[in-house]
């Protein structure tokens, strides 16, 4: 993305001005040379005057002095007594000449001072509205290649040789540039580079500050781009997991009763009064134990379902810890077969506030993935404490299985993610979120960690100030 670099003149140009302003001098010499015999050479001398102020104006200081020069001369030769001889009869002549050439450079100096500021205040008012133009157009740009077209139209009325460089772009070539970062929030959205004249060690601060403007517009520009990517993105992300959470919930919806119904022929089967054959009794075992499993998974995709729209609300009351550890404990008994149970209550456990049935659902959840996790055999460990700062009542759920993944355990609450994915153990990387997102209703927190051999996983809950109970 470049603007031409500036050709040199030549030295026919760089001569033009100063013949020009030879010839408007020869011109009013011609134009004033009737006059000489009518009118005191101290009046002709100002048109001479005249035409240096405009010199000035229009071609510059040195014109402007080459013509003052020329129109001494010329009104010495041609219009003062004796003419066309350059030594003046009278004193006041000279005098005269004298003044007329200090008045002229005078003149000349202020006049391209007043010029050189017009054009300065015209230039800055096309810059002006140069960089209005483009901030215009930049803020309605929602894609980068907007964003350069933009900068294009803009280049092409610079001198300069530009170029932008965002992160994604090739690097440069090394040459002399200024260089200017477009800052942001974020450090590291790109770069304008300004080509420096041959002989140039830096932008002139004018220059310096317009290319400084341009590249805080670009930087603005880019990051609302960035940003509208990144809303849409979490956009399409948040549709995709409502329309995956409401396909699940609908499929698992219609599962629900045609799994209890499986649930009930395996347990009747089971507990049948007429014993089966062996292989039948474990077949028939081994089909509740799976129809239970399944079921589990429908709940848990019903349970974030609900989580999602909001319509679960916790209804708190005051219970006590070690009656949602019995139960939860007794619910899972089938499943804890192979593994026995250490619950260690602390002492005198106060009163907590939280919903008994959505509590014992995620103690549940930790205690089932302990057992699943864990080698048949392996004990589970539950302790029930009040923590050290006295705010918080924790359950903390242990097993001797594997671990979490050192590098996942950050991702292990989010939807569908699960400690290892190769696992054989059935799952849909539901558990930890429905967890999560209960303990987070209830004002508390979860976390988990790795210990030497297996993993714990954590529950806290404020503690508040429960009601008092009289004794009649």
């Amino acid at each position: 993305m470049t603007a031409a670099p500036p050709v040199p003149p030549t030295p026919l140009q760089r001569a033009r001005p100063y013949l020009a302003a030879v010839a408007g001098s020869v011109l009013v010499t011609v134009c004033a040379a009737p006059l000489r015999h009518v009118l005191d050479p101290a009046n002709i001398a100002m048109l001479f005057l005249l035409a240096v102020f405009l010199a000035a104006l229009r071609l510059g200081r040195g014109p402007a002095v080459a013509m003052a020069f020329a129109n001494t001369v010329l009104l010495d030769y041609v219009i003062v007594p004796p003419h066309f001889a350059f030594i003046p009869t009278d004193l006041q002549y000279l005098v005269t000449l004298v003044v007329m050439l200090t008045v002229g450079l005078v003149t000349a100096r202020l006049s391209t001072g007043l010029g050189r500021q017009t054009r300065l205040s015209a230039s800055q008012e096309r810059d002006t509205s140069a960089l209005y133009e483009l901030a215009h157009e930049l803020a309605g740009c929602i894609t980068l290649e907007q964003i350069r077209r933009a900068l294009d139209g803009y280049l092409t009325r610079q001198p300069r040789e530009v170029r932008l460089l965002l992160p994604d772009d090739p690097p440069a070539a090394a040459a002399s540039v200024a260089i200017f970062p477009l800052q942001g929030t974020d450090p590291s959205r790109g770069e304008l580079h300004v080509r420096l004249a041959p002989r140039e060690a830096a932008l002139p601060a004018p220059d310096s500050e317009r290319f400084r403007t341009v590249a805080s517009l670009l930087a603005t520009a880019i990051e609302r781009v960035r940003y509208v990517e990144l809303a849409e993105s979490h956009a399409v992300a948040i549709s995709s997991e409502r329309l995956r959470t409401s396909v699940l919930a609908a499929l698992s919806h219609d599962l629900r009763t045609p799994m209890t119904v499986l649930i009930g022929l395996a347990d009747s089967l089971v507990m049948s009064r007429d014993p089966l054959p062996p292989e039948a009794h474990q077949t028939a075992t081994s089909l509740l134990h799976q129809a239970r499993a399944l079921s589990g998974i429908l709940n848990n995709v019903l349970d974030m379902a609900r989580l999602h729209s909001g319509t679960i609300r916790p209804r708190r009351e005051w219970h006590l810890l070690d009656d949602v550890i019995a139960a939860s404990v007794r619910l899972l008994k089938p499943q804890l077969s192979d593994h026995p149970i250490r619950v260690r209550l602390e002492p005198d456990l106060p009163l907590v506030e939280f919903d008994a049935t959505l509590l014992e659902r995620v103690v549940c959840n930790l205690i089932d993935n302990a057992a699943k996790y864990s080698p048949a055999g392996a004990p589970i460990e539950i302790t029930a404490f009040v923590d050290a700062g006295g705010n918080q009542a924790c359950i903390e759920v242990c097993d001797q299985g594997e671990g979490f993944p050192a590098g996942n355990i950050d991702r292990l609450f989010e939807l569908f993610e699960r400690g290892n994915t190769e696992s054989s153990v059935p799952g849909m990387g539901l558990g930890l979120s429905i967890c999560q997102r209960i303990m987070a209703a209830h004002g508390g927190s979860i976390a988990v960690r790795n210990r030497e051999r297996g993993a714990c996983v954590q529950l806290r809950l404020p503690l508040g100030t429960p009601p008092v109970i009289y004794e009649e």
